[in-house]
């Protein structure tokens, strides 16, 4: 028995390597329910993206987009760490942006709930993430999340609302 969280992961599992249907079943990732009241406003312009820092999170794509945003109040801040750090920082300093991207670091879980619950978006440009547990907290939140286009999740946020889904609201 092969248990797969998405039906993309059970899809490529099947076709690749011949699984038969009886010996697959599909669980799909809980969604976590996060209730978080107090929200925190110097977080209130921001779009956050989380996650390891490595070139499959198409982070440098999501900075060159930012560089070009035309809203000058928002600001996106990068948590986590990875290979690649220094050839953001660069990025971002070779774009002028050091006001406007943040590389934030690594930051405890429950102060990540807290940074989320606040900001105006979560934003997620991997192309290599199948069913992401931080898009899952952000849709228990009711949180506005932007996803890439050929994502598993989208099933689950539905094709009329795409950016604003909870089971919870």
């Amino acid at each position: 028995l092969v248990i797969f969280s998405t039906n993309l992961q059970k899809n490529i599992y099947r076709e690749c390597y011949g699984l038969s249907e009886e010996k697959i079943r599909l669980i799909s990732n809980a969604i976590p329910r996060i209730n978080l009241t107090e929200k925190d406003e110097q977080y209130s312009n921001s779009i956050i993206f989380v996650g390891r820092l490595i070139k499959l999170k198409n982070i440098n794509k999501l900075i060159t987009a930012f560089s070009k945003a035309k809203n000058s109040n928002i600001e996106l801040l990068i948590f986590g760490e990875g290979p690649i750090k220094e050839d953001l920082k660069k990025m971002i300093m070779d774009l002028k942006l050091e006001k406007k991207i943040k590389l934030m670091g690594k930051i405890e879980h429950s102060k990540l709930m807290e940074v989320i619950s606040s900001c105006k978006l979560f934003i997620l440009p991997s192309s290599t993430e199948i069913s992401p547990n931080s898009a899952l907290e952000c849709l228990s939140m009711g949180k506005p999340i932007i996803l890439t286009k050929y994502r598993s999740e989208e099933r689950r946020v539905g094709k009329e609302c795409r950016s604003r889904w909870s089971p919870y609201h």
